[in-house]
């Protein structure tokens, strides 16, 4: 016999309760920014979203075991359970061979019989609950999967140029080459950028291996799932002023267009403001477009010295220089940057497994509109064949059924 307290905690009204005040967290989410995000927020890291995800989680884990139990234990048979079917009927039953006549009979429509003493049972779709029960085990298994996901995951970005080796978790990998099709007569319309990273790729090698990687699907490399998820400009600049030359290589951060880098060289004395420059302005009516060559960018600059008041504004491109006021300016030939982020994650695996086995799972929830338990079973009552009949769904169907068997059951 169960107890009050596992008759609560395997309940499927819990299981409902539980929705619903994952529910209520939501909407009282909402009420922020970033609602879904706050709500995971809640769900992973907050004592009370913890308990409410790992109650939700044990509750369909042990509805799951009960149901299991339940429909593998074999059926304890009395006049008192079959009497509380969905429907009986009595049989005057005094020879010997009542019970084996019962037997054949169910069996002769597809329910196999098995008699134990006075008693015939019958038991069609005994297995029906696998369906259900494999969308459980996926849903609880994607369930821990995520708690341990949101804990373990360890994540990171890392700035990789041609040529250039960088540390990926102590791994040491090479960027052999990037490919980016930027467009040469990208349109900006309005103040909003459109702009997609597509078109990139790099090749990475790593333990001996070289490893194509995109900007979508990530690819693993050295056990990280790695994709690229930012592209820039690398300008070597040459700044001279009557303090001396300064040279480097930059990393432009000026896409999407519309974007700003700072840079201020060491000792000298300036301010650098890079910029996107288009190469020319569409209007149409009131809307307003500008035209970018990512491929060859031209850069807008504001140059401003330490006391000055007000800067200067300088459009270059890469191999170009300028002189003003005592300081000149030189680009060199520009190249590419990427960025690199990185994801290493233990739970992914088990991710993977919970969401075949609910995909699974749910496919074979079809199966459930034919695949249902019926059940038959006799026992001897007195001087009489008492007969019972029950099933799972469609039930009046079933009633009907079986009354009309009952006129082929073999007499005395």
């Amino acid at each position: 016999m169960r107890s009050r307290a596992m008759r609560i905690a395997d309940s499927w009204w819990l299981t409902a309760l539980f929705c619903l005040l994952l529910v209520a967290a939501y909407l009282a989410a909402t009420f922020g920014e970033h609602p879904f995000a706050r709500w995971i927020a809640f769900l992973m890291h907050s004592p009370t979203g913890l308990a409410l995800y790992c109650g939700l989680a044990l509750n369909i884990a042990l509805a799951s075991i009960r149901v299991v139990m339940e429909r593998l234990q074999r059926p304890i048979l009395s006049r008192e359970s079959i009497l509380s079917m969905d429907t009986w009927f009595r049989i005057p039953a005094s020879g010997t061979d009542a019970v084996p006549r019962a037997a054949a009979w169910m069996a002769a429509r597809g329910f196999p019989a098995a008699i134990s003493g006075g008693t015939v049972s019958a038991i069609k779709g005994k297995y029906s609950f696998l369906p259900g029960t494999i969308l459980r085990t996926g849903l609880v298994l994607l369930l821990a999967a995520l708690l341990i996901s949101a804990h373990a995951r360890t994540a990171g970005d890392l700035v990789l140029h041609e040529g250039e080796q960088g540390d990926l978790f102590g791994e040491k990998v090479l960027l052999r080459a990037i490919t980016a099709s930027l467009p040469a007569d990208y349109l900006q319309v309005g103040d909003e950028s459109s702009f997609k990273l597509e078109n990139v790729s790099a090749v990475l090698a790593a333990q001996g291996n070289d490893h194509t990687l995109f900007t979508g699907w990530p690819v693993r490399v050295a056990g990280r799932a790695c994709r690229i998820i930012h592209i820039g400009y690398t300008q070597p600049i040459t700044v001279t002023t009557a303090a001396g030359s300064i040279a480097k290589s930059e990393d432009l951060d000026v896409l999407p267009p519309g974007k700003n880098q700072l840079l201020s060289p060491a000792s000298s004395g300036l301010l650098l403001t890079f910029s996107l420059q288009p190469e020319k302005t569409i209007s149409k009516g009131l809307l307003i477009g500008k035209q970018y060559n990512l491929e060859t960018p031209r850069y807008r600059i504001m140059l401003q010295s330490n006391g000055a008041k007000t800067p200067i504004e300088l459009v270059l491109r890469s191999n170009e220089q300028v002189a003003v006021k005592g300081a000149a300016l030189s680009l060199g030939r520009g190249s590419r940057f990427i960025t690199l982020h990185y994801a290493v994650d233990p739970a992914l695996p088990f991710i993977y497994a919970g969401l075949l086995l609910l995909l699974g799972g749910g496919v074979l929830m079809v199966s459930r509109f034919f695949w249902y338990r019926k059940e038959m079973a006799a026992v001897i009552d007195a001087d009489c064949l008492l007969i019972g009949f029950q099933e799972e769904f469609y039930r009046k169907w079933g009633i009907l059924q079986f009354h009309r068997w009952k006129d082929e059951f073999p007499g005395e």
